[in-house]
């Protein structure tokens, strides 16, 4: 079966959020060594814990010279994430190896983990063995793990539903409450799975979950019986159990609650009373929501901006990346026609900068676009084109057609850059792939004068005509200086590079179209103006990550235009959601 990484992605979040102490998470190192132990490796220990990585690797290194399991899987750990002695791989599965043979178990997990994530086959499968032995010792880590591994393909490089749920089952048979869950979304999943579709299996794998103790479940159980397939449907039985989930301060149950009397029964009052519910408890989709709900007056409910923007604003304080995103576009958004003051102006900048920072730091290229036009435009007062570059850097990184066009379009100045053609060119032409007629038209012109690359006639002849298609304003007249150019022979040529180029556009345009089906998970930034990373986000539903379901407003514009008249023109975002 073909890999859906997207769906890899929901198992992998709901596995290291569900109390899983192993998981194929290899970036979770901070949870990897005990907070606590007793024995001559307490102060080891201590030390690591505390941040003085050095001081702990003094004291571990003779302690495990001497065979100490502790001290062995600490300097496995250390080589392993580059804390107190430079990373080596080697040395961090030498002292795993001694570490697992003295009987530390964690040290066959890590060790597993890199083996795991090798290139190589022949490791991979060495990984494998090594938590087959595991299992049967300690069937609910290893079996989890080794469930992980299959459903993500990291063994074969392709999913294996049928292992994942052989692997799974026996983790849960030891009682591992994530292979639980996992197994209820395998039965759940029709659209990745549909021959392993089983409503009724998920919702006693869901029912399992609750009888040992774990209280998101009880969310996920209600939630399908509310609204899930029609053959396992009992809205009584799923009230009840969603009361329940709030007496236990589950607050995702107000979401669901108010999806089914919004969804199911129409009946919005209901909904958005569990939505302000839900919001005051701090679930952020459900703040979302009931912002959506007065700004759009749904069903019966008058429209309400201020109501709105107090929803937004309770939404954003809660850290969450989209809900900040959201209140610092409203913040932001200018009245028609504007008669702000220029002071005005400046303070609602300032009190849309931290939750602009929240959301690009959250990983939303949007608003790393936005917080790059910020800086550019000089909003809180003065402008800083170097920082500016930065935000567009990480935008761009992150694959958001829109800042690889303003990035190229600093790099074609020279502002807040190194002026550099060919960059500009490479970065142009990403973004033309992606869409943006903008940087088709660009890389039109600078095919067509030779800037920064071998001047191609034909292909510039081509890219303007993309341009015009993708509804370019500029691109007629700029077709129309490259036809000048043109031979009878270009303008040929350039009518068979035109169908190729259509042809790849449309594949990748097909392509991204099915990895979007599923929001992937925001990739932590670090902010380029003073390198700080921000607190971890956590996902605002625990049975899945999801951004809210409701439309949400267009990106924030820059508030003022550049303060130099040299500064270049770049475009703004296009009006779309995150």
């Amino acid at each position: 079966m073909k890999r859906n990484p997207f769906f890899h992605i929901a198992f992998w979040a709901l596995l290291v959020t569900s109390q899983a102490a192993i998981s194929l998470d290899t970036n979770a190192q901070s949870t990897a060594v005990p907070a606590k132990v007793e024995g001559p490796m307490k102060d080891a220990l201590d030390a690591f814990n505390e941040g003085r990585h050095i001081k702990a690797i003094d004291i571990a290194r003779p302690l495990a010279e001497k065979g100490n399991a502790d001290a062995l899987f600490l300097m496995g750990f250390a080589y392993e994430s580059g804390r107190g002695v430079d990373v080596s791989r080697e040395k961090a599965l030498e002292y795993y190896q001694k570490a697992s043979t003295a009987g530390q178990k964690d040290a066959t997990y890590r060790m597993a983990l890199i083996l795991l994530s090798s290139k190589e086959k022949s490791e991979r499968e060495q990984g494998k063995k090594n938590l087959e032995e595991a299992a049967k010792k300690d069937p609910a880590n290893a079996g989890r793990m080794l469930g992980e591994a299959y459903i993500k393909g990291v063994i074969d490089e392709k999913t294996n539903v049928d292992e994942a749920i052989n692997w799974w089952t026996i983790a849960s048979e030891a009682g591992d409450i994530p292979s639980i869950l996992g197994l209820a979304r395998i039965y759940e999943a029709k659209k990745d799975f549909p021959e392993k579709a089983d409503p009724k299996k998920a919702l006693a794998f869901y029912q399992k979950a609750i009888t040992l103790g774990d209280k998101s479940a009880m969310v996920a159980a209600g939630s399908r019986l509310l609204n899930g397939d029609e053959s396992i449907r009992n809205e009584t039985e799923g009230r009840e159990l969603l009361a329940k989930a709030i007496e236990e301060k589950q607050f995702d149950a107000y979401l669901a609650l108010g999806d089914f009397e919004e969804s199911v029964k129409k009946d919005f009052k209901a909904a958005l009373a569990q939505y302000e519910l839900g919001g005051s408890n701090q679930q952020v989709d459900c703040a979302l929501r009931a912002a959506d709900f007065y700004f759009d007056g749904k069903g019966e409910t008058e429209k309400n901006a201020i109501k709105g923007i107090d929803w937004l604003r309770k939404a954003a304080e809660t850290k969450n990346p989209i809900a900040g995103y959201r209140y610092a576009a409203k913040l932001l958004e200018a009245p028609e026609p504007d008669e702000r003051k220029p002071e005005e102006k400046a303070d609602a900048a300032r009190r849309a900068y931290d939750h602009l920072l929240n959301a690009a730091l959250g990983g939303i290229p949007q608003a790393l676009n936005e917080m790059a036009l910020f800086y550019l435009s000089g909003a809180m007062g003065v402008a800083d084109p170097s920082a500016a570059a930065g935000w567009f850097q990480r935008a761009a990184q992150a694959g958001d057609a829109v800042a690889m066009n303003n990035l190229a379009t600093l790099y074609e100045k020279g502002y807040g850059v190194v002026q550099n053609f060919s960059q500009a060119g490479q970065l142009y032409e990403a973004s033309a792939r992606r869409g943006n007629a903008q940087g088709a038209v660009s890389v039109a012109r600078l095919m067509a004068s030779g800037a920064g690359t071998k001047q191609n006639i034909p292909q510039a002849w081509a890219w303007a005509n993309i341009a015009i298609q993708n509804g370019d304003k500029d691109a007629k007249s700029v077709l129309g200086e490259i036809s000048t150019l043109a031979s009878t022979k270009d303008i040929e040529e350039g009518k068979k590079a035109l169908e190729t180029l259509r042809a790849e556009l449309a594949k990748s345009a097909a392509e991204s179209s099915a990895k979007s089906e599923t929001p992937a998970a925001p990739v932590e930034q670090k902010d380029p103006t003073t390198g700080a990373s921000p607190d971890s986000a956590t996902s605002s539903s625990k049975d899945s990550p999801k951004e809210p379901t409701t439309a949400t407003t267009p990106p924030v514009s820059a508030t003022t235009p550049p303060v130099k008249a040299v500064e270049p023109e770049v475009k703004e975002a296009p009006k779309e959601q995150p």
